[in-house]
């Protein structure tokens, strides 16, 4: 494989200082080593002017001791240019200003400006008939209830282009270390091109890395940063789903693709004990956490708590109160809360793929409808505790988001918006008369808790019905 040659730019800012006594040229002089500290010679040296009323420089050569000097400089800026066979870039960034006198007989080398520039060996590869190499790549990790995440690893034997080698059939060897266990075999033989093998790790913070190796191949390496979950939520991995139903409401047509990054959502239904935090800490004083809107209404209509929160059925006090989803809050409320705790609420998209995964189930559980998988059509007459359900969770492991209450999301509402949303992140309407609500509640009939169902009201409505949950997007 042809070496390459890199240029090995040293950023030196020489800035020669003219008038009374001092000269108006320089030289630069300086010394070129390896990593080892042996000279380096026939180096190429060139000082790179940096300023249009700078004339051109000539290149010159490093000796056998590695040193070098250029020729006399005018005054001005410079960067430094160092190129040698067989030899990686190296960076430097360096501010110099300089003096330069006459002596009277010439120039005085007393006040040259001294660099040592140090290059880095290009290492040659150790195996040996190289045709390609391996691009590995890890796949988005999947995060399921049990707390463990599973991913894909992925080989491809590629040429210089980074092209696919159809044609390969090396066998290919993964290994691992860190955060992770790879399952079944580690040697998958790479059929046209490309082996795989999956990967599962915790949710703990970690890195795993794993390597590819094959036969006069390149070996490939990945890191795979395993992010801890916050608490209470789950991970959505990015990834298409589609959205909407063929045989709902009007609102929920057409059926289509829709693609979302990574994303966290709450597992829980916010509850009455986790909103007081909220409440003790200011929320409903502070102007910061709400829109303007939100305050502006709050503030004319005297809101210092949510509607019910003294029910003594659904409200703080009641039976398991802190525990029951807390509810009786407008979108304004639930908006505040949601940025008092450097959240937000999930967009219409991220709560519907978060409740049906990408397999079109109608029900968060898959198919059917029974009252041992929700809380729902008044059959049990009010609020449950949060997480009751464990036959009703959604793919990513989220409780309640058929039945319970109503879940307020960031959306405008917009009954015709699937004709024209987004493919890629769609965050709604960007402006309207109501927000959205899904998953239906306690109180809902059966059509209402399927998971593509549409619902609305007026951002400053409240009911017994209405409660939320929050989601975050993920630091990459």
């Amino acid at each position: 494989m042809q070496k390459r040659k890199i240029a090995v730019l040293g950023m030196i800012l020489i800035m020669l200082i003219t008038g009374g006594l001092f000269s108006e040229k320089g030289r630069i002089k300086g010394n070129v080593k390896d990593e080892q500290g042996q000279p380096v010679e026939k180096a190429k040296v060139k000082p790179e002017p940096k300023e249009d009323q700078v004339s051109d420089t000539t290149e010159v050569e490093t000796d056998a001791e590695g040193d070098f000097t250029t020729e006399s400089l005018e005054n001005g800026l410079y960067g430094l240019s160092v190129t040698k066979e067989g030899y990686l870039q190296k960076l430097k960034d360096i501010t110099l200003n300089f003096s330069v006198f006459s002596n009277g007989e010439g120039f005085n080398c007393s006040n040259n400006i001294d660099i040592d520039v140090v290059l880095e060996k290009e290492e040659t590869p150790s195996t040996t008939n190289i045709s390609a190499k391996l691009i590995i790549t890890a796949s988005p990790f999947s995060i399921y209830a049990d707390g463990v995440s599973t991913s894909l690893i992925t080989a491809k034997i590629c040429d210089d282009s980074n092209l696919l080698v159809t044609t390969a059939t090396n066998q290919v060897a993964f290994s691992i270390s860190g955060t992770g266990t790879l399952l079944g075999t580690t040697v998958k033989s790479a059929s046209a091109g490309i082996a795989t093998v999956m990967m599962q790790s915790t949710t703990t913070v970690g890195t795993a890395t794993v390597t590819a190796t094959a036969s006069n191949l390149i070996q490939g390496i990945v890191n795979i940063v395993t992010a801890a979950i916050p608490s209470g939520m789950v991970l959505i991995p990015a990834g298409n789903f589609n959205m909407g139903s063929t045989s709902g409401q009007p609102s929920e047509q057409p059926v289509h693709a829709v693609y979302l990054d990574a994303y966290y959502i709450d597992k829980y239904e916010v509850t009455n004990g986790v909103y007081k935090v909220f409440m003790d800490s200011g929320g409903y004083n502070n102007s910061a956490y709400w829109t303007t809107d939100g305050w502006t209404w709050k503030t004319n209509n005297s809101i210092t708590q949510p509607y019910y929160w003294n029910d003594s059925t659904f409200g703080y006090n009641a039976t398991n109160g802190p525990s029951l989803p807390v509810v009786g809050v407008s979108w304004y409320e639930v908006y505040a809360y949601a940025n008092w705790a450097g959240k937000r609420l999930p967009t219409e998209a991220e709560w519907e793929k978060a409740a049906r995964g990408t397999d079109g189930r109608t029900y968060p559980w898959g198919e059917g409808i029974d009252s041992s998988k929700l809380n729902y059509n008044y059959s049990i007459g009010l609020t449950t505790v949060v997480g009751s359900y464990e036959t009703g969770k959604s793919p990513y492991g989220c409780y309640d988001m058929a039945g319970n209450v109503w879940e307020w999301c960031a959306d405008w509402y917009d009954g015709s918006y699937y004709s024209s949303s987004p493919t890629n992140n769609p965050q709604g309407p960007a402006s309207g008369a109501n927000r959205v609500l899904r998953g239906g509640s306690w109180s809902g009939n059966v059509s209402f808790c399927r998971s593509a169902f549409r619902f609305w009201y007026s951002p400053v409505g409240w009911s017994l019905s209405y409660g939320f949950r929050c989601a975050s997007g993920v630091v990459q």
